[in-house]
């Protein structure tokens, strides 16, 4: 499996369009400018019908969402090709949905009006009951509840007779708009069906108003960062215990990556379901902890059920709510307002920009508590000592040759046992120290190859006589990739490790780095 194309990379963030060679992942990847890296996977890429195939490339590009603009679009020919509808707009949804629970990421499934009946004669809701009636929306259902069933964050857009930039792959390169246009243009009549009443979506606005909403949740939070979000770093920071993180249904999710990124960055913390809390684990809240509870509303009832308790106890309570003057507020000792003038999603009701702001909200706590406790990049790679990341954040002790494994001779070492040295040690150098162990220069085979171009008896010198003094140091505690840094400036392969008196404790060599891909 091979991604078609990368883009961005700055954030954390890592979007995978699934499906980004048709219709609507096509326009998806076109209007995409949201920070962080895009990896579009068209049916080359990835065929979502082979759940391990669907397993193995989620588990390597490791998204934060994924979009699935995939589907088996036919929707008379679904009456013959039953199971392969099934297969992709179900069983395949059920597929990517499950990857996207094991890594916690975020799943957003595009599905179709056809879970409908049509009987309703006015605009349909979330709230309505589905009730379809040919195959197609049987599958496409099918694949909605699966979705839901398998991954804690899925949003589900259902759109209605999609059109865009790019024509439709499926359906032999054009869409219903297209035939209709193409038909107008050539003078032929019109004949249609007359039992069904659509809005066709253009896929093109579709896209921008789902990116345009969360961004502009985003933004709205920057004029209310005031006193209030100063007041929340503060309890933050003298907080004595843990951070406690509480929220129900899609702000639950989002207070697990709150308390995931908290605790990555210093500071400990924990999730608590409000649901858990009320039939027993209450007891995980202790005096000297501060609570930080997400409701949109405010309003939820578990979350309010907890506020008595909170407060019995002496934890410190911090609310990032929509809610201004709601109970959740009014409990609060700071309040952080993460209104939004309006969802995603298509009927203002699943919860996705309101999310979104409050995903941010918690990232600016985070970052700002991170400076004001002066957390390092060394503390950030001893917390996370796997990946790739733990890889970049490796420190040079890791990866140095150290003790016998380090080539080191003396200044007085006749130059057949510097070449002996040299030779079992497999570095291509050696270091060279004096009676006090101190470290006082190097030998390279480099240098042996221009020494023997300039001298006929090189066997007869010492290895203080061939040495380059003064050579390239570094501490152990360093992290290896400022080793890789100093390789790189003055274009040599080796650095010596040294301690304060200046004493050999190993060597880094290039490829040791190589071999950690950490670049």
């Amino acid at each position: 499996m091979a991604a078609s194309s990368r883009r961005g990379g700055a954030s954390g963030e890592r979007y995978v369009i699934v499906g980004a060679t048709g219709q609507l992942g096509s326009d998806l990847v076109r209007t995409f400018d949201r920070p962080g890296e895009l990896i579009p996977l068209g049916s080359r890429d990835l065929d979502i019908l082979d759940a391990a195939a669907v397993r193995s490339a989620l588990a390597d590009l490791r998204p934060t969402r994924v979009l699935n603009a995939a589907a088996y679009n036919l929707v008379d020919r679904a009456e013959d090709e039953r199971q392969r509808a099934f297969a992709l707009n179900a069983e395949a949804v059920g597929s990517l949905a499950a990857g996207c629970q094991t890594l916690g990421a975020a799943f957003v499934h595009f599905s179709t009006d056809y879970v409908f009946d049509g009987r309703k004669g006015t605009p349909y809701l979330e709230s309505d009951a589905p009730g379809p009636l040919s195959a197609y929306g049987e599958s496409k259902l099918a694949g909605e509840r699966l979705a839901l069933e398998r991954c804690e964050r899925t949003v589900i857009f259902r759109v209605s007779g999609l059109f865009g930039i790019a024509r439709s792959s499926g359906k032999g390169g054009t869409n219903f708009v297209e035939t209709m246009l193409r038909l107008a243009r050539e003078g032929k009549p019109l004949r249609v069906v007359a039992d069904q009443v659509l809005g066709p979506s253009y896929t093109l606005d579709l896209a921008r108003k789902v990116l345009k909403t969360e961004a502009a949740a985003i933004l709205g939070l920057v004029d209310r960062l005031d006193g209030d979000f100063e007041r929340a770093v503060q309890l933050l920071f003298e907080c004595r215990g843990r951070v406690i993180v509480t929220g129900m249904g899609k702000s639950g999710i989002i207070c697990r990556k709150i308390a995931a990124t908290l605790s990555s960055t210093g500071t400990p913390a924990y999730f608590l379901h409000p649901a858990e809390a009320i039939h027993g684990d209450l007891g995980a809240i202790r005096d000297e902890d501060v609570v930080l509870a997400l409701s949109y509303s405010g309003e939820t009832e578990e979350l309010v059920r907890l506020l008595e308790s909170i407060r019995r106890i002496g934890a410190r309570l911090i609310a990032m709510t929509g809610g201004k003057d709601s109970t959740l507020a009014r409990a609060a000792d700071v309040t952080l307002d993460c209104s939004i003038a309006e969802e995603a999603c298509p009927m203002n009701l699943v919860p996705t920009a309101s999310t979104t702001a409050a995903l941010a909200m918690g990232d600016a706590l985070a970052m700002t508590l991170l400076v004001r406790k002066g957390f390092r990049e060394e503390d950030f790679a001893s917390l996370h000592p796997g990946g790739k990341l733990g890889r970049r954040l490796m420190r040079v002790e890791q990866v140095m040759h150290a003790g016998d494994a380090a080539p080191v001779v003396t200044t007085t070492t006749a130059m057949h046992d510097v070449f002996h040295e040299m030779s079992a040690k497999r570095l291509g150098m050696t270091c060279v120290v004096d009676a006090a162990a101190r470290l006082v220069g190097i030998f390279t085979d480099g240098d042996l190859r221009r020494l023997m171009v300039k001298s006929s008896d090189v066997l007869s010198l010492t290895a203080g006589d061939v040495m380059k003094p003064n050579p390239r140091t570094i501490r152990r505690d360093v992290l290896a990739v400022e080793a890789l840094k100093i390789m790189e400036t003055h274009k040599i392969t080796s650095v010596v490790v040294t301690d304060d008196d200046g004493k050999v404790e190993g060597v880094v060599h290039l490829h040791d780095l190589w071999r950690t891909q950490m670049f």
